[in-house]
């Protein structure tokens, strides 16, 4: 390799760091100053399935609009400018932008309305949303088809959208070493729900291990909960659930349905003599408070 052709090389390297480094320092516009020409744009934390969006202080005729050209989104984001009014246009990305990451747009004002040279393009950040998930799970639950069978209801929850096939990979379910269905009910925007099925009581106690991870997603955070369920024939508490929200509860589960007529009275109570509405539904026992209160006490 010659001299020339090394001093070259080193020339074109310095020039793309400068361009890099240009590009990232690129001036945000001031709002004030462009208050003539545009009255709102997409500002702060959005969704990474979300729009960028720039609204004009002006009408903009159909022979004045324009497409092409219109905004630059560095990180580079490939898609389509659409005219939702004759003052708001949006650049909608064909595919879902990167979570936590800082976006600049340069939006060339000029191509729209006639503008001063130092007004255009008009320059404006934002960010999306940083990934994360929390998953929650109700107790065991016994199969209205079938007593020996248990369902365990769940719901995933993301803070920003995500593809359901991804979703689909990150909940899994077994009962001793045996994989489960995990069946996705409802696939919502950041709330999915699903439900583990075929749990089956066996002639010993087994475990139920539901684990999730949040690799599909990018996200660095993995659990997992295990459940116990008693062998055939026996009957036991598997777990208890206290809620403190505005309608305050116990629920009570147990390995078996319960009778719905049984009587209760005497078998479930408060030390003190609080009131107490019991319900049965399956294989639970809803305690509901007579009243709220802020003291801890006893069930029994």
């Amino acid at each position: 390799m010659t001299r020339n052709t090394i001093l070259g090389l080193l020339a074109a390297f310095i020039l793309l760091l400068h361009a890099c480094s240009k590009q990232e320092n690129v001036e945000v516009t001031t709002p004030t100053e462009v208050a003539e020409y545009v009255s709102g744009f997409t500002l702060g934390e959005i969704s990474t399935q979300g729009e960028i969006g720039v609204t004009l202080a002006r009408d903009i005729s159909d022979e004045q609009k324009v497409y092409d050209g219109l905004f630059k989104l560095s990180p580079s984001v490939s898609g389509e400018v659409v005219w939702a009014s004759d003052r708001t246009v949006i650049f909608k990305p064909s595919k879902p932008l990167k979570n936590g990451e800082d976006y600049t747009v340069s939006f060339a004002l000029d191509k729209v309305m006639e503008v001063p040279l130092e007004k255009t393009p008009f320059v404006f950040r934002f960010h999306t949303f940083e990934q994360n998930m929390d998953v929650q799970l109700s107790g065991l639950e016994t199969d209205p088809s079938n007593p020996n069978r248990r369902r365990i209801d769940g719901s995933l929850i993301t803070a920003d959208a995500a593809e359901a096939d991804q979703i689909k990979k990150m909940v899994t379910a077994k009962q001793a070493g045996k994989e489960l269905q995990v069946n996705w009910i409802s696939l919502g925007t950041t709330r999915h729900q699903f439900q583990i099925t075929g749990i089956e009581r066996l002639e010993r106690e087994s475990k139920i291990i539901v684990e999730w991870d949040g690799e599909p997603i990018g996200v660095d955070r993995q659990g997992m909960q295990e459940f116990s369920l008693t062998a055939k024939g026996n009957f036991d508490l598997l777990d208890t659930k206290v809620y403190r929200d505005q309608n305050p509860r116990v629920e009570l589960i147990f390995s078996d349905p319960i009778d719905p007529s049984q009587n209760l009275h005497g078998l479930i109570g408060v030390k003190g003599g609080m009131r107490l509405n019991l319900i049965i539904t399956g294989n639970k026992i809803i305690v509901n408070l007579g009243e709220r209160r802020s003291q801890p006490f006893i069930l029994f």
